[in-house]
Parts: structure tokens; sequence; C-alpha cells
């Protein structure tokens, strides 16, 4: 069974040394691959100029694969396809990749020349990672796909297929299947199973319903729809979230982030496996996300619902509690929230000051 740790280098960049010392943790944590969003982390040939100012050569990052291989990770790499595609499509020329020129976060999927830039990066990877058994394609949250005058004259399942199979072709090429995210399309299963060929993986992400304010934590996740694709004949892999849009850059929000985890393990026993996302553009330090890896989630709730002391080890369920309270507080420097882009933008200087005027509860609360 697949059990993945999500490594995004969004945001800023990260020492080798530091990525190192994740895999290692994951590794000790029972975890046996490692999906990759590199993006702009490394210097690729199809798009100069582009790479971080810190970004790895591919020299260095060669060698952070070889030792998650050591360790027995296996290494499945991650191309941005449709959406999140900020880090490729922010500079001056590219309008004409867009699905809207105004935006940096979408491919027109009906665009050659956007394709075949995909496409172009998909090849370098896979020259970069070499041989590969998964290969994902991205997919998620791509809000503008489908909304241009060219596009939206499609039928979206046909022209999401379409543009998904174009852009995994030299994936099969290389013996590897195509995985990619399911939120675009999940909401019919049966248009879906028309469309898109069966060797694709879908990767089933639903990251949990907020905290109960009564006593911190949230309730189970539903994952029932992964059963309907299931169905529908594709193989689902589970994704839930030690970090997610609304955590902030200080601490995950466990009190959210526990109860998904343990259903996530629950569900990606039935299924193809389980990827345990992890999202970084200014959210909370990775180490701060290891103890949800190093405990059994479903017995630090048990732990914490009957009265015991149970947690995952060095945060107890106090402490947990406690924080759980701040849930939101900070979400004003979160993810996406103030230029909607996954990107690393700086907030505006004044940013804080608006949103203690906007919501003054919150900011009650945090203080």
């Amino acid at each position: 069974m697949l059990d993945a740790i999500h490594v995004d280098l969004n945001g800023p960049a990260q020492k080798p040394e530091t990525v190192s010392a994740l895999l290692r943790a994951a590794a000790a944590c029972g975890k046996n691959a490692v999906l990759w969003e590199v993006e702009d982390k490394v210097r690729w040939d199809a798009c100069p100029g582009l790479a971080h100012p810190e970004a790895f050569d591919k020299a260095t990052f060669r060698r952070l694969l070889d030792e998650a291989r050591s360790l027995g990770l296996e290494p499945v790499p991650l191309v941005q396809s449709f959406g999140h595609a900020e880090w490729a499509l922010a500079g001056k020329g590219r309008e004409a990749l867009r699905e809207d020129p105004s935006r940096t976060d979408c491919y027109c999927t009906s665009s050659p020349e956007a394709r075949e830039f995909v496409r172009a990066l998909v090849r370098e990877c896979l020259d970069l990672f070499g041989p590969v058994r998964l290969f994902h394609l991205g997919g998620d949250e791509a809000y503008r796909f489908g909304t241009c005058p060219k596009c939206s004259a499609r039928d979206r399942f046909g022209l999401f297929a379409e543009h998904a199979v174009a852009v995994a072709r030299d994936v099969r090429a290389a013996g590897a299947r195509p995985m990619i995210w399911d939120d675009m399309v999940r909401h019919d299963p049966r248009r879906l199973a028309e469309t898109l060929p069966k060797d694709f993986v879908l990767a089933h992400w639903t990251y949990g319903p907020e905290p109960d304010p009564a006593h911190g934590f949230s309730g189970p996740t539903d994952y029932s729809a992964a059963g309907a694709l299931a169905a529908a004949g594709f193989d689902v892999a589970i994704c839930d979230a030690l970090s997610c849009w609304g955590d902030d850059p200080f601490i995950p929000r466990y009190g959210k982030h526990l109860p998904n985890v343990a259903s996530a393990r629950a569900e990606a026993r039935r299924r193809f496996g389980l990827v345990e996302t992890s999202w970084s553009v200014r959210h909370a330090p990775k180490a701060l996300q290891l103890p949800m890896l190093e405990t059994d989630p479903a017995a630090a709730l048990a732990a914490r619902f009957s009265g015991g002391t149970g947690g995952p080890p060095a945060v107890s369920t106090a402490l947990l509690a406690r924080v759980s309270e701040w849930d939101g507080a900070w979400g004003v420097f979160c993810g996406i929230c103030w230029n909607g882009l996954k990107d690393s933008a700086l907030p505006p200087a004044d940013l804080v000051a608006q949103r203690v005027a906007e919501r003054p509860e919150e900011a009650r609360k945090a203080r």
C-alpha cells in the first residue's frame, strides 16, 4: 500500500539538510514514499529564469532523491498541469499560456503552447527522477479551468480528460502510472469514468470539518465519496492534511488535523493507499507537523475524549486543546488569504491592521 508524505517545496527555500532531516523523520515513522512538489526549487532547463534564487541544482536534488530511496521512500514526482501554476505563469510574456490573462494560477488547457510547456516539464522531471512507478499531474483547485472563450465551448469532463491524457503521454511512455487530484471532477463519477482512462490513480483529498468549539476538535472526515470513485473503476489514494488552508505560520491546527489523519488512515487501508499532504506556503514549519506522523491519531483522540493524557509525543492533549482555541485567530497569515494565489509573495504592510479592524473578535482571541 502506498503510504506517502507530501514534500511541498513552495514558499521559502529549504536547505538540503532540512529536507534530508524530514526524509529521515518520515522513514522513521513508517512512510514508504514521498510525493515531491518541486516547482521552482530546482533549476529546470524547460523554464530558465523562473527558478527561485536558492533553488537546488540538479546534482543536489539527485542526492536527496538517492537518500530518499536508500531510506525506502519511493519517489513520486508532481508537476502541476492545470492550476497552481503561479511560479511558471507569473513572468511577462506568459499571458498566452494562462486561462485568464489577468491571473497566474491556471493554464489554458486549449492552448497547444501551454500543453507543450507542461509536457516539457514532465519530460525533464522524468529524466531527473529516473524510473518511477507513479507520476502526479496535479489538477487541484483549478478554479479558472474551462472558463476562457475557447475552453468554455467544450464539455468540461472531455476537456479535463483530453488535457490529462495529453500531458500523461510521456509518463506512460516511461512506464509509470499517472495520478491526479480529483476535486475538479469527482462530483460526477459516472461521467469521469466515461472520459478519463482507468489507469489514472485518483488522489482524493478531503481535509475534514472545522473543529467544534465545544471541545476544540473536529469530528471524523467523510471519505465516502472515495467509494463512489472506486466503484466507477478507479484506484483511489486517500489524502489527508498535516497542514492546509486556515493554518497559520506558527502552529498547525491539531484539533482539525488529528481527526482528519485518523479518518484517512482508516479509509486508506481499503483503497490504493495514503498521501499525507503538507502545504507549505506561509504555513507552520514541517517540524511542527511531525507529531501527527509520530502517533496513532485515533488512539490520541480516544485518550483525549476519555479524559486520558494520551497525545502525540511531546504534545499533550491539554496543549492541543489550548492551541485549538487559536484556530483561525491568526489565519490572516495563512495560505492564499490576501491575494488568492498559491505563491510566496509578502502581504501588504497594513494587512494585519486591516484584518484586526475586520475581525475584532478573532483579534481578541489571539491576544
